[in-house]
């Protein structure tokens, strides 16, 4: 009877406490992604990022807690478009929403490796793209939670469609101003947007640049009577300062293509962050 009730209390005890099993509604491969889930997802679903602050989101190495995450997680939430290849076979059993399959890509000639970018979220319009699928795809998982999915989806809509129309808005303003990108990501806003963008510094998967190239980045910025550079928090500066000091004219803003840095706790902070530090550049 002793031994009968003490496993009934360390039982209890377990459950009361969660347990280092509790099981993981969602795993998200990226920052981006958990943003953007977590204005739809319920609280009370648990739902955790593989890639953390500091790791690169193209090459990443998964950690033991990472495959046991991927192993419980009822749902995994990817990009596609080969920038989450890493996750190798270790999610090839579950249920998984594949961004790529929703969204049409910018594709960028040769620059990529793959021939699309893979970096939608950029882009508010992309994202938009994509929610019916994505709610569609939480609620056909989660049928417990529908009707909170389907509300938090509603009002999710709702933002993302005001922050589409500041974006078009920012851009409408003052045409003259021609930037140029460290990362081609930043063509979404191209694409979308009406963003002048002259080029990029850097390909997706190298940030590797030669004398022959920064020349070019220089005599393009050089034949810009507004010439504003787009570099990104967490990045080395160095080559961005040395062009500006070429050109005394240019401009430089640091946006967040991730969310790390700039802390955003949902992915409607991140994208108007973005837009705050682009228009401020606009507006001077």
């Amino acid at each position: 009877m002793c031994r009968y009730t003490l496993v009934l209390i360390l039982m209890t005890l377990s459950l009361s406490c969660g347990g280092p099993e509790q099981n993981i509604a969602l795993v998200s491969t990226i920052k981006p992604l958990d943003l953007i889930v977590s204005q739809i997802l319920p609280e009370q679903l648990k739902a955790v990022t593989l890639v953390k602050a500091g790791n690169s989101v193209h090459d990443y190495s998964m950690t033991i807690d990472d495959k046991k995450n991927l192993s419980r997680a009822k749902v995994l939430i990817k990009v596609g478009w080969h920038l989450d290849d890493w996750l190798g076979k270790e999610a090839s059993g579950g249920a998984a929403f594949i961004f790529s399959e929703e969204i049409p890509p910018v594709y960028i000639g040769n620059d990529l490796e793959y021939g699309a970018d893979p970096h939608f979220w950029i882009s508010p319009k992309r994202v938009i793209d994509a929610l019916p699928a994505l709610t569609e795809f939480l609620i056909a998982h989660f049928p417990e939670h529908a009707d909170q999915i389907s509300k938090n989806s509603r009002q999710f809509d709702k933002e993302l469609i005001l922050i589409h129309e500041e974006y078009l808005t920012v851009f409408a303003l003052r045409t003259e101003m021609e930037f140029f990108a460290y990362h081609p990501a930043w063509r979404y806003l191209s694409e979308d947007y009406g963003m002048k963008l002259l080029g990029h510094m850097h390909s997706a998967h190298s940030d590797s640049i030669s004398s022959k190239r920064m020349k070019e980045i220089v005599d393009i910025l050089s034949n810009s009577p507004n010439p504003v550079f787009i570099g990104e928090i967490g990045i080395d500066s160095g080559a961005i300062e040395n062009i500006r000091s070429q050109i005394p004219q240019m401009r430089i803003i640091y946006l967040d293509p991730i969310g790390y840095f700039s802390e955003a706790l949902s992915y409607s902070d991140l994208s108007l962050y973005n837009l705050e530090i682009i228009n401020e550049s606009i507006a001077r």
